[in-house]
């Protein structure tokens, strides 16, 4: 969505932590969880074992991730 913006703030070896930032109250915490499991689904796509992406906090315009592998 125009005025979006996802990036990775910090990569590990087996972890990573990102962000989501979008326009106040565009997303709710459920989009949050849907856009979790569709990046989750990203990373098993891409060869990660045992892939979890949690939500991590969300405000009205940032939704913190976290993603294990």
């Amino acid at each position: 969505h125009r005025g979006s913006h996802f990036a990775v703030s910090a990569i590990g070896e087996r972890d990573a932590q990102a962000t989501l930032a979008f326009p106040k109250n565009l997303f709710t915490a459920l989009h949050a969880r849907m856009f979790a499991k569709a990046f989750e689904a990203a990373l098993v796509f891409n060869g990660a074992k045992d892939a979890k992406l949690d939500v991590e906090g969300i405000d009205a315009t940032v939704v913190r991730y976290r993603a294990s592998w």
